[in-house]
């Protein structure tokens, strides 16, 4: 038996490529978006590269498409200065997020009990949540978090 691993023919530049991104030195002038495209796009030109031979030719050129797109989308991404952006900015961001964990929270609560009173009618509510308390608690606790943002961004800008 022969227990020793083949490796598949490569190209050789992309053998190149990937010496020079293991052996590059850090720079700290670039923007951690930078970093983020340029570490991303390596790593998902590589995939791209392997995954494609092995998928029928619309699914490839649907995932060719997409990858075109994740390149387009990080490279505008990369452009943005992350230091420029104000708090005043991110205010309904950060709104949008805590009404959209106590959105998700209420309605993961109410599908639980939904779910216990259809399949274990028989069963008070006290016994219902005590069965399925860490789905329970982790939607409440979903709930609080999003109530805290909420109630700090309130208080953020007096």
């Amino acid at each position: 038996m022969n227990f020793q691993r083949e490796t598949p023919e490569t190209n050789s530049d992309t053998q190149k490529e990937a010496k020079m991104f293991l052996f590059l030195p850090p720079t700290f002038d670039q923007k951690p978006l930078e970093i983020l495209y340029g570490t991303e796009g390596f790593l998902r030109r590589k995939i791209v590269k392997i995954i494609h031979p092995f998928l029928s030719t619309e699914v490839a050129d649907d995932f060719q498409d997409t990858s075109w797109l994740a390149e387009e989308s990080l490279q505008e991404l990369a452009t943005i200065n992350v230091e420029e952006i104000s708090d005043r900015e991110l205010q309904s961001s950060r709104i949008l997020i805590g009404l959209t964990f106590v959105g998700i929270s209420a309605l993961l609560v109410s599908f639980l009990l939904l779910y216990l009173s259809t399949t274990h009618s028989e069963l008070s509510l006290q016994q219902q949540i005590s069965s399925h308390w860490y789905q329970y608690i982790f939607s409440v606790c979903l709930g609080v978090t999003g109530m805290l943002l909420l109630g700090r961004e309130a208080m953020r800008f007096q």
